[in-house]
């Protein structure tokens, strides 16, 4: 007979303990990477693309598209601000007795006014004989190179707060 003998430096329980904590770690590990490829699969199932790489790049195309368009959407917004400016928005009309006598109120100023306080005021005085006539002057920045009557600049006034 031969006597050959191991030894080994660990008892066998510690061994077979290192052993189930490497099966563990190893089992871990094939779950992560199941998880990833799962991860991974969804990503590409919406796209044509075949890798990370190519995946990647059409997205960067795309943010590119979108940054472009959204460019435009700012200029078309600040065009169509500045167009707004110009629009005759600011409004404000006062009735009144011109010749003291009769509260008919049939008389008015109106005043039509833009953002920065250019447009028109309008004058409708109506006479005790029944007639009206009407007045129309010109505003910039709020005023008016012509004399204006106290009910003009009232409407302004208040048209342009």
């Amino acid at each position: 007979m031969n006597d050959y003998t191991i030894t080994l430096p660990f008892p066998p329980k510690v061994i077979l303990g290192i052993g189930l904590i490497i099966v563990l770690w190893l089992l871990l590990i094939q779950i992560a990477i199941l998880y990833q490829n799962r991860r991974f699969s969804r990503l590409f199932r919406s796209s044509k693309v075949s890798n990370l790489d190519q995946l990647i790049a059409s997205h960067a195309d795309s943010l590119h598209r979108i940054r472009k368009d959204i460019e435009s959407i700012h200029k078309n917004i600040k065009d169509i601000h500045a167009t707004m400016r110009k629009t005759l928005s600011k409004r404000k009309i006062v009735r009144y007795t011109p010749f003291g006598h009769g509260d008919s109120m049939q008389s008015f100023s109106l005043a039509i006014l833009d953002e920065d306080g250019e447009g028109v005021v309008l004058t409708s005085l109506q006479t005790q004989d029944g007639s009206s006539r009407i007045y129309g002057k010109p505003i910039k920045d709020g005023i008016s190179e012509y004399r204006l009557s106290p009910e003009e600049e009232r409407a302004i006034k208040e048209a342009l707060r």
